[in-house]
């Protein structure tokens, strides 16, 4: 992914690190949330900023 985000899946749980390497997480049960949170993390450091947790 862009700027060095990694994104990954276990026990059914969302990961990625963001672009300043802290790690989120977003419950698998909530798919769709955590899709969106991630494509905005993307748009935020499209947009040069950094989208707050």
């Amino acid at each position: 992914m862009p700027r060095g985000i990694t994104v990954w899946v276990r026990d059914g749980v969302f990961f990625w690190r963001d672009a300043e390497g802290r790690l989120m997480r977003w419950s698998g049960s909530d798919a769709r949330g955590a899709a969106y949170r991630l494509l905005a993390e993307l748009r935020g450091l499209e947009a040069g900023g950094a989208v707050a947790a």
